[in-house]
Protein backbone atom coordinates (compact mmCIF):
# COMPACT_ATOMS: atom_id res chain seq x y z
CA UNK A 1 0.00 0.00 0.00
CA UNK A 2 3.01 2.26 -0.07
CA UNK A 3 1.72 5.40 -2.53
CA UNK A 4 -1.42 4.14 -3.24
CA UNK A 5 -4.28 6.70 -2.87
CA UNK A 6 -7.12 5.02 -0.88
CA UNK A 7 -10.87 6.35 -0.64
CA UNK A 8 -14.32 6.04 -2.52
CA UNK A 9 -14.89 6.93 -5.71
CA UNK A 10 -15.06 10.64 -4.90
CA UNK A 11 -11.77 10.52 -4.03
CA UNK A 12 -9.32 12.87 -5.56
CA UNK A 13 -5.63 10.89 -6.53
CA UNK A 14 -2.76 13.43 -6.57
CA UNK A 15 -2.47 12.86 -10.43
CA UNK A 16 -5.93 13.13 -11.63
CA UNK A 17 -7.74 16.73 -12.17
CA UNK A 18 -10.83 16.69 -9.93
CA UNK A 19 -14.20 16.80 -11.39
CA UNK A 20 -16.68 19.44 -11.31
CA UNK A 21 -19.10 17.26 -8.81
CA UNK A 22 -16.15 17.18 -6.55
CA UNK A 23 -15.39 20.01 -5.98
CA UNK A 24 -18.82 22.15 -5.96
CA UNK A 25 -22.28 20.68 -4.62
CA UNK A 26 -25.10 20.02 -7.12
CA UNK A 27 -27.37 23.00 -8.06
CA UNK A 28 -30.62 21.90 -8.94
CA UNK A 29 -32.21 23.21 -12.12
CA UNK A 30 -34.59 25.46 -10.63
CA UNK A 31 -32.26 26.82 -8.02
CA UNK A 32 -30.25 27.53 -11.38
CA UNK A 33 -32.43 29.01 -12.52
CA UNK A 34 -33.56 31.21 -10.02
CA UNK A 35 -29.62 32.08 -9.10
CA UNK A 36 -29.51 33.47 -12.68
CA UNK A 37 -31.87 35.57 -12.26
CA UNK A 38 -30.74 37.08 -8.78
CA UNK A 39 -28.21 37.85 -10.53
CA UNK A 40 -29.82 39.63 -13.73
CA UNK A 41 -31.68 41.86 -11.09
CA UNK A 42 -28.39 42.34 -9.24
CA UNK A 43 -26.62 43.45 -12.06
CA UNK A 44 -29.14 45.57 -13.32
CA UNK A 45 -27.06 46.50 -16.75
CA UNK A 46 -27.83 48.42 -19.93
CA UNK A 47 -26.26 47.50 -22.73
CA UNK A 48 -25.38 49.74 -25.57
CA UNK A 49 -23.96 48.75 -28.88
CA UNK A 50 -21.23 46.37 -27.84
CA UNK A 51 -20.92 47.35 -24.61
CA UNK A 52 -22.58 46.48 -21.11
CA UNK A 53 -23.09 49.40 -18.55
CA UNK A 54 -24.72 49.12 -14.84
CA UNK A 55 -27.60 51.20 -15.01
CA UNK A 56 -27.76 53.77 -11.85
CA UNK A 57 -29.83 54.95 -9.19
CA UNK A 58 -30.34 58.60 -9.40
CA UNK A 59 -27.85 58.95 -6.78
CA UNK A 60 -25.59 57.22 -9.11
CA UNK A 61 -26.36 59.46 -12.01
CA UNK A 62 -25.97 62.57 -9.96
CA UNK A 63 -22.99 61.22 -8.91
CA UNK A 64 -21.34 60.74 -12.45
CA UNK A 65 -22.60 64.02 -13.58
CA UNK A 66 -20.72 66.17 -10.31
CA UNK A 67 -17.46 63.97 -11.41
CA UNK A 68 -18.07 65.11 -15.49
CA UNK A 69 -18.06 68.55 -14.72
CA UNK A 70 -15.28 68.31 -12.01
CA UNK A 71 -13.25 66.76 -15.17
CA UNK A 72 -14.00 66.84 -17.73
CA UNK A 73 -12.07 70.00 -20.01
CA UNK A 74 -15.08 70.89 -22.63
CA UNK A 75 -13.85 69.89 -26.38
CA UNK A 76 -11.79 67.24 -25.40
CA UNK A 77 -12.53 63.85 -26.58
CA UNK A 78 -15.16 62.17 -25.25
CA UNK A 79 -14.43 58.10 -24.57
CA UNK A 80 -16.88 55.32 -25.51
CA UNK A 81 -16.11 53.65 -22.45
CA UNK A 82 -17.10 56.01 -20.39
CA UNK A 83 -20.51 55.61 -18.79
CA UNK A 84 -23.22 56.88 -20.90
CA UNK A 85 -24.71 59.28 -18.38
CA UNK A 86 -21.18 60.55 -18.23
CA UNK A 87 -20.79 61.04 -21.69
CA UNK A 88 -24.11 62.54 -21.69
CA UNK A 89 -23.01 65.50 -19.14
CA UNK A 90 -19.84 65.98 -21.61
CA UNK A 91 -22.01 66.50 -24.62
CA UNK A 92 -23.98 68.92 -22.40
CA UNK A 93 -20.94 71.03 -20.92
CA UNK A 94 -19.90 71.24 -24.77
CA UNK A 95 -23.05 72.57 -25.42
CA UNK A 96 -23.02 74.66 -23.30
CA UNK A 97 -19.65 76.12 -24.17
CA UNK A 98 -20.40 76.41 -27.61
CA UNK A 99 -23.63 78.82 -26.47
CA UNK A 100 -21.74 81.16 -24.65
CA UNK A 101 -18.78 81.28 -27.43
CA UNK A 102 -21.48 82.20 -29.53
CA UNK A 103 -22.69 84.93 -27.31
CA UNK A 104 -19.60 86.51 -26.01
CA UNK A 105 -18.49 88.96 -28.85
CA UNK A 106 -14.65 88.86 -28.73
CA UNK A 107 -14.04 84.82 -27.18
Amino acid sequence: MDGEVVGNENSISPSSSPSPSQILPAIPDREAVDMIDYFQEAMHIMDQGSMIFKLLSEEEKQAFRKAAREKYKPFSNIEGIWHPIYQEECVKINHERAYYRSQAPNL
